[in-house]
């Protein structure tokens, strides 16, 4: 009896074994309820029928993306097996932000740099005047050597130096000329200095007097904006951090620390010319030194003839419209006239804006090659956006070759491609609303840059880049830059950006991007540094001025009146902020209505 029943139990947990085994194994199917999707997926299956009989190999076909990623959700893709069904889901990777907000320097203490020069003399001594140099539209300008000394940062936790060797002068143009002296810092050999550029070690700095910047902030908010709109895109813009300077022992004010504009891998990282004086480039051919496939920096810049010869060069451009309506030629006497509105004139007098090769060239084929690629992209550009091109066929765009060549390409079909082929337009778009919103005074005639990369490797774009020298901006100077409610720029005599001032596709990708920054905070961002810095470092300032008075008098004659009202760097600091606040909205409408226009 016993063993019987025992028989009976066996042969009914048999046979549910059995029910078991045959039965399909499933799991969630996520494809028709997404909700139950787990928020990070690793490459998985997601739905299996598994085979009784032999191994199973799957054949999958394409991916297909079922969501596309963003800066904060993760996107999906899944593909499927043809021969049995199966699904195999993955989550996709972030996007990379497009606009990666700058993380400017919070800190209530200020580092030190201390500067002892070689037998205490002044870094403005007559005697380190070079007799054979001079800047200035009429030479009135001197331009002082270098002086050998030894520099100290102290107050900056992980980048202290003591007694570096290196050397230092006064740098810049008219600034070099007020009672407060810009500094250029040359080690002998590579240095961090104060967390800049990531900590790099690099042997050039500079220091920023910000003498007529009643507000000490202008350069600051521009390296801002530089730092969050172009670097996301991967464009150099200089780092920047306030310090005090002291030279000998006493006392020489707050500078901004920021970048020496040059050539290398961790500025403008482009290749450069070869030295034939370096020992490295030693048994190269005549030919390989003279390599004209490299890498250019180079700087629209009014003062272009003070350079050596093999340095400068200037090129022919063609009429064309400001978004004004009125029209000029580049680097001739205009109506506008005065200084910075395309140099009509001191006088009368009329200026050409040429180029100034600020990375290194030896020959004067590579002088020539970079002026030759200039005069092409021009043309190109002009070509594309002032002839007719609606015959294609017997009206072709033109672009650049690999040579610097004007050629036909009768594979472009519209401006923007034209454009593109030629110019990097991200920067393009960035930079001109950074100078748009600062409304700089000198954006018609020097501190404007570009990188050209014609190497085998090269983009063979005209990339802008480095923004530079914006203390007569932000309603700092009178006439037109004071005014915030109008376009500037494209009513200015800066041809590299005026040219494109009736180009619809180019105020839809402005407004855009402008957008873009608006809504992620970025402009208001700009309200709260200089919130901070007003709020947080009122005794430093305020020990800046006692060093140097200027405050309630104009520095020069282009400063706007208002200036006389300040009688602390507050004043000047809440001006410029409702300045700039005003700017923003006043261009926000200007693009949403220049925009449009062309929808």
């Amino acid at each position: 009896m016993k063993r019987g029943l025992i028989l009976l139990l066996l042969m009914v947990i048999c046979l549910s074994l059995t029910a078991c085994l045959n039965e399909p194994t499933t799991t969630t199917d996520y494809s028709t309820n997404p909700t139950n999707f787990p928020s990070t997926i690793p490459p998985t299956t997601i739905t299996t029928t598994e085979p009784t009989t032999e191994e199973h190999v799957h054949s999958y076909g394409e991916w297909k993306v079922l969501s596309e990623s963003t800066e904060e959700t993760h996107g999906i893709r899944e593909k499927e097996c043809s021969e049995c069904g199966d699904v195999v889901r993955e989550e996709l990777p972030l996007l990379e932000p497009h606009i990666k907000m700058y993380s400017y320097y919070k800190t209530t203490s200020i580092p030190r740099i201390s500067i002892n020069t070689e037998g205490g003399k002044a870094i403005d001594d007559r005697s380190l005047i070079n007799p054979n140099e001079h800047k200035g539209q009429f030479n009135e300008i001197p331009v002082y050597d270098y002086i050998n000394a030894t520099i100290s940062v102290s107050n900056c936790e992980g980048y202290e130096l003591n007694n570096v060797e290196g050397k230092v002068k006064v740098r810049g143009n008219y600034t070099s000329t007020y009672p407060k002296r810009p500094i250029r810092i040359k080690f002998n050999k590579k240095q961090s200095m104060c967390g800049l550029n990531d900590g790099n070690k690099l042997k050039s700095w500079v220091l920023l007097a910000e003498y007529k910047d009643h507000s000490m902030l202008r350069n600051s908010v521009a390296a801002f904006l530089g730092n969050t709109l172009l670097s996301s895109n991967g464009i150099y813009c200089t780092d920047f951090r306030y310090v005090e300077v002291y030279i000998n022992g006493v006392y020489n004010g707050l500078y901004v620390l920021v970048e020496q504009q040059e050539t290398n891998k961790n500025r403008v990282n482009i290749p450069e010319a070869l030295d034939p004086e370096d020992s490295d480039n030693e048994g190269l051919s005549e030919e390989e030194l003279k390599n004209v496939k490299i890498g250019y920096f180079i700087e629209y810049d009014g003062y272009y003839d003070k350079e050596p010869e093999i340095n400068q060069f200037t090129i022919t451009y063609n009429e064309i419209s400001r978004i004004n309506g009125t029209r000029f030629t580049p680097s001739s006497p205009t109506s506008q006239g005065g200084f910075g509105f395309g140099w009509g004139g001191w006088g009368g007098s009329s200026r050409v804006v040429g180029f100034t090769i600020k990375s290194d060239v030896y020959y004067t084929e590579q002088n020539l090659f970079i002026k030759k690629c200039m005069q092409t992209i021009w043309n190109v550009l002009y070509d594309a956006m002032y002839r007719d091109h609606t015959n294609l066929e017997s009206n072709p765009y033109h672009t650049m070759d690999c040579d610097g060549n004007y050629i036909v390409d009768r594979d472009i079909t519209t401006v923007y491609e034209a454009v593109s082929k030629v110019i990097n337009i991200e920067s393009l778009v960035d930079m001109y609303i950074i100078q748009e919103i600062l409304e700089d005074m000198d954006i018609s005639w020097s501190s404007f840059f570009f990188e050209l990369d014609m190497s085998d490797k090269g983009s063979k774009k005209l990339v802008y880049n480095a923004p530079w020298d914006f203390d007569s901006s932000l309603g700092n100077a009178s006439g037109d830059t004071k005014r915030n409610d109008s376009f500037y720029v494209m009513n200015s005599d800066n041809p590299w950006l005026v040219i494109f001032s009736h180009q619809g596709w180019f105020f839809k990708l402005v407004n855009e991007r402008f957008n873009e920054a608006y809504n992620k905070g970025v402009f208001l961002e700009v309200e709260n540094m200089i919130d901070y810095y007003t709020s947080n470092f009122k005794e430093i300032y305020r020990a800046n001025y006692q060093a140097y008075n200027t405050l309630g008098r104009k520095i020069e004659d282009r400063q706007v009146d208002d200036v006389r009202n300040f009688t602390s760097q507050e004043d000047a600091s809440n001006y410029l902020k409702t300045w700039y606040s005003q700017r923003i909205i006043n261009l926000k409408i200007l693009l949403e209505n220049e925009s449009g226009k062309y929808d």
